[in-house]
């Protein structure tokens, strides 16, 4: 069965959606194609443009709060705080920053925060 836009319309698809001709282009053959399961689909697209939207500003956003760390390590030094462990865990944060693994860096950060004090 090919799925055309016209098709994708008719059941109640927005108009413009990449996710749907994504889906469009991968849905196997011969298997009807019914409102659910583009409900589905329109969902997992919506997942997609979220998750896009997300990674496409975390980086700056860490960046900054990266910054406002070194500077909270900077002040931790002057009050002759023990480093230890807030450096330990700025720099795994920044190991998966470069290796763009956001999901850890957000995490390590978070636990840099809570170890100094939520800087």
């Amino acid at each position: 069965m090919k799925i055309t836009t016209d098709g994708l319309l008719a059941l109640g698809a927005q108009p413009g959606c990449e996710a749907l001709r994504t889906f469009a282009a991968r849905w196997p053959s011969g298997v009807a194609l019914t409102p659910e399961s583009l409900a589905a689909a329109q969902a997992a697209g919506l997942y997609v443009q979220a998750r896009q939207a997300l990674l496409k500003g975390l980086p700056d956003l860490l960046n900054r709060q990266m910054k406002k760390a070194r500077n909270a390590l900077l002040d931790m030094k002057v009050k002759g705080g023990d480093l230890t462990k807030p450096v330990g865990l700025l720099k795994q944060a920044s190991i998966h920053m470069k290796r763009e693994e956001y999901a850890d860096a957000v995490r390590f950060v978070r636990m840099f925060q809570d170890e100094i004090g939520g800087a």
